[in-house]
């Protein structure tokens, strides 16, 4: 795997060099930036057949039903992706890290040990020693050591709160 774990918040389309509808049709919030390599992989093929994805976007929002969405008013649904999503999936079994397998439920039982921050760091390792395959990986296209991070932090403050 090589180490894919950049951001890119551009909203200009590479090709035509015009402005990208940056905000979701459904529930109005501006979308992430994400590759055709990952539309790509994470679409079956019957859909993707055909298109550039040039100018598509991921929306990370929970409770709207939209993945991606992209010019001429394009999208598809959470239905419509090969993998659960984890920011619109709020299950144990969803994956937060998918180059590595690992899943909300494993990263919850990790804090409620005291771990959150060991397991972090195990991640991190492995990403700096083994790479990453992100963009193709994981549904938002770009690395979710993030995502690791924030959820370790929400867990650890749930426990502080309950305890």
């Amino acid at each position: 795997m090589s180490s894919c774990c950049s951001t890119d918040s551009c909203s200009m389309d590479e090709k035509t060099g015009q402005e990208n509808q940056a905000l979701c049709p459904q529930c109005g919030q501006k979308g992430l930036k994400v590759k055709g390599v990952t539309l790509q992989s994470m679409l079956s093929l019957d859909q993707v057949s055909g298109d550039s994805f040039a100018g598509y976007r991921f929306c990370k929002t929970e409770n709207c039903d939209i993945a991606y969405f992209g010019p001429e008013k394009r999208s598809f649904t959470k239905e419509q992706v090969k993998v659960p999503i984890f920011q619109k999936d709020p299950s144990d079994e969803v994956e937060v890290c998918y180059c590595f397998a690992l899943s909300r439920g494993e990263v919850k039982k990790s804090v409620a040990r005291g771990e959150g921050m060991k397991l972090y760091h195990e991640i991190k390792r492995r990403k700096d020693t083994e790479g990453c395959d992100c963009e193709v990986m994981n549904p938002q296209g770009n690395c979710c050591f993030g995502n690791v991070k924030q959820l370790i932090l929400l867990q650890e403050q749930k426990l502080t709160i309950k305890g």
